[in-house]
């Protein structure tokens, strides 16, 4: 099923069970709609409970410039070290 910003059904199977399903999407009208509703904020909408992974910090916030390629990925294999 293709469901857009809205909750209209765009393209959906008729049978169930695993299938492809192809439909057209409007961006142009996602992000005019993503901007104007202010109200509605998909990440703080985010039930992060659920996924545990966001609770552990990924990269520190301290640095003050911007990262170079080997500094990310020094910090990369540090994490994935610490976390194997």
């Amino acid at each position: 099923m293709v469901v857009d910003f809205d909750g209209r059904i765009l393209a959906q199977t008729a049978s169930a069970g695993e299938r492809i399903v192809i439909a057209p999407i409007d961006i142009d009208s996602l992000r005019y709609e993503r901007k104007r509703r202010i109200g509605h904020d998909t990440i703080t909408h985010s039930r992060n409970e659920l996924y545990t992974y966001l609770n552990s910090p990924g990269f520190t916030r301290q640095q003050k410039e911007v990262p170079s390629t080997e500094s990310l990925t020094k910090q990369i294999r540090e994490l994935k070290q610490n976390r194997l």
